[in-house]
C-alpha cells in the first residue's frame, strides 16, 4: 500500500519531510500538536492527537499476536513492526499490521 511505502521511505506528506525541501508552504515543520517534528516516528508512535486511534491499532496488534501465537520475543510495537520491516514476524502477522496501520492513517485522516 502507497502509505505504508511512503512511511517506511520518508518521503511523505508530513511538515517534518517538506520543510528539508524549503517548500514555501511547509516551512514550519512542527506538528500540530506543537509538541515536537511532525516526522514519520513522531506520527506513528508519539502524537497525542493520534493517541486514542493508536491505542485502538495497539490494541489490535496485541490481540493478533496472541491469537495467531507469535512468539514474545517477537511482539514489539515498534517502527519497524508498523512499517513492516520486521521480517522475522510471520507474514500473516505482517500482514494483518499493515490493515492496521493503513486503517490507523485513515482514521487520523492525515495526508501521507
Amino acid at each position: 500500500a502507497l502509505p505504508i511505502y511512503r512511511l517506511r521511505s520518508h518521503h511523505t506528506c508530513l511538515r517534518g519531510h517538506f520543510s528539508k525541501f524549503g517548500f514555501p508552504d511547509h516551512l514550519d515543520n512542527i506538528c500540530e500538536c506543537l509538541e515536537s517534528v511532525e516526522d514519520v516516528s513522531h506520527f506513528m508512535l508519539q502524537c497525542r492527537l493520534y493517541e486514542d486511534h493508536r491505542l485502538e491499532m495497539v490494541q489490535a496488534i496485541d490481540q493478533a499476536f496472541v491469537s495467531l501465537d507469535v512468539p514474545p520475543h517477537l511482539r514489539q510495537i515498534n517502527l519497524k513492526t508498523l512499517l513492516g520491516a520486521q521480517e522475522d514476524l510471520p507474514s500473516d502477522m505482517r500482514s494483518i499490521i499493515g490493515e492496521l496501520v493503513l486503517n490507523f492513517i485513515s482514521k487520523t485522516s492525515k495526508k501521507i
